[in-house]
Formats: C-alpha cells, structure tokens, sequence
C-alpha cells in the first residue's frame, strides 16, 4: 500500500462515519415521543377533504402532526392517568380525519364497542410535539 493510499484511509473512514450519521434519522427512537402517523392522505388536503388516518393516542388523545405541522386536540382528552378515554385504542386509533376549513380537522373512529369517537384538532404553527409523555 502507498503513503498516499494510507493517508486517504483514515479520511475514507470519517466520511464514512459521517455519511451513516447524516443518514440516521433526527428523530430519537425514544418510546416517550410521539411517533409520527402517515399523514398522507392529509398533506395539503384542501378543507373538506377526507381520508383515513391512524393518530398516536398512548399518551391521550392531545393531537396528531400533520403535514409537518402539530395540530392539537381541542380540549384534549385523557383518563387522567396519561392514557386514552374508554374506548380508544392504545397507542393508536385508525379513524378518518376531515378538514372543516384550512385550521381545524375533526377526527372520528368508532371504538370496538360501536361508540363514535370524535376529536376536534386545531393547527398551530409548531413543527414539534409539545410535549414528551412517559
């Protein structure tokens, strides 16, 4: 081996180590944080418009991100012990969400027992959970 391939070695591998850094997502794989549903069906939907939609409730039903934007339940539910009401799935509820109007989305799922499930969610402009539940 060269002096000059010796010398790229140790180079090759920071790069290395850089780009499998770069690649890794920001995202912790922490269980306290929220994972992100597939909002799909939901990014730029014009108000009205409906779609399926699986919303993270493990913590309570406190709001979903959606198109890169937190939306928040309002008034946000729980059974006062950091988990969802009755009837709500645990750690999430596959529903559909319909945007009444360019900030506000209503959510709604039947539980297993038949009882409509409904939340209303309100956008803001924060692009993180505000919150990081245990």
């Amino acid at each position: 081996m060269s002096v000059q391939s010796r010398m790229r070695l140790p180079v090759l591998l920071v790069l290395g180590v850089a780009v499998v850094g770069c690649g890794s997502s920001n995202r912790s794989a922490d269980a306290r944080t929220a994972p992100e549903p597939d909002s799909a069906a939901a990014a730029a939907a014009p108000a009205t418009a409906a779609g399926p939609f699986t919303m993270y409730t493990h913590c309570g039903v406190n709001g979903a991100k959606i198109n890169g934007l937190w939306w928040e339940v309002t008034p946000p539910m729980s059974d006062g012990h950091g988990n969802p009401p009755d009837g709500w799935g645990n750690p999430y509820q596959a529903g559909v969400l319909t945007f009444t109007s360019d900030a506000t989305a209503v959510f709604r799922a039947t539980s297993t027992e038949s009882q409509l499930l409904t939340a209303t969610l309100r956008r803001t402009t924060s692009t993180e959970y505000p919150f990081i539940c245990s």
